[in-house]
């Protein structure tokens, strides 16, 4: 760390950022693996980089990659002739010639469901300080309840619009592959919390919660003569993809395009 702001100078590039900021899960699985070991475990510490390396085209976003999730069996034969108990690190991959890389605030949970998909695994557990997702913010709303199953596509939805127990990209990964995905409380370990897997459209409710977020920009295209234009959608969106914003919602009229970004 001594020799890394020593070298840096007065600003950090996006690259030494991501170095930097790894060190945090660095020393603390490093300290995670000698507690399991006091306690009589033999756990193996790995480093995350040597597993999960970002998709070529976010390979330099360094603090907000993207990693391939595609089943490696040589990674979990070699993984499991090392022992039944691992310990790594979240929020962080390799990157372009093998540079740290970050996966953006909240990473750890994406990085868990980029291993399990790698590592093919039967199950995923998230364990964070609450009991699971809810039907909206407890904070805001005491009536809330707790949300037993959720189909990926609703965890997802939730996620995304606002509710922060959960990564949004955490779930393309084991939906992709079919992977169970439990969010469970740390302090009361015995609750059963939120199970996120396949549903069928019959069994998923009218409306399952609601969400709000904050600071969120609303834009609005008025043109007139929109109506019957082909391509002039095509030619809107284009923009944001060249800036590379996320549209979040849209709204259209004859004459008006609005949409949000967060």
């Amino acid at each position: 760390l001594q020799q890394l702001a020593a070298d840096a100078g007065p600003k950090l590039s996006p690259r030494d950022r991501a170095e930097l900021l790894a060190h945090g899960e660095l020393l603390s699985s490093s300290i995670g693996e000698l507690v399991l070991a006091a306690a009589g475990l033999q756990p193996a510490w790995q480093d995350a980089r040597s597993a999960l390396r970002a998709t070529p085209e976010t390979s330099v976003d360094y603090l907000s990659a993207r990693c391939d999730d595609l089943p490696d069996p040589d990674l979990a034969a070699r993984w499991r002739e090392q022992g039944a108990l691992h310990i790594t690190q979240g929020f962080m991959a390799a990157g372009e010639g093998g540079a740290t890389c970050l996966l953006g605030r909240g990473g750890s949970d994406t990085s868990a469901a980029y291993f399990a998909a790698r590592l093919g695994a039967a199950a995923l557990e998230i364990w964070t300080d609450v009991p699971g997702i809810f039907s909206a913010d407890p904070r805001s709303v005491p009536e809330a309840r707790l949300l037993r199953r959720l189909s990926y596509s609703e965890a997802q939805e939730l996620a995304s619009m606002g509710a922060r127990v959960l990564h949004p990209p955490s779930v393309q990964p084991v939906r992709q592959h079919g992977i169970p995905l439990s969010i469970k409380d740390t302090h009361r370990p015995h609750e059963a919390g939120t199970l996120i897997n396949a549903r069928s459209p019959g069994d998923v409710a009218q409306v399952m919660g609601v969400v709000s977020r904050e600071n969120i920009t609303v834009i609005t295209m008025v043109n007139p003569s929109m109506w019957q234009q082909a391509g002039f959608l095509a030619d809107a969106f284009a923009v944001f993809k060249r800036h590379a914003y996320s549209v979040d919602l849209v709204s259209t009229s004859e004459s008006t395009v609005t949409v949000s970004l967060d």
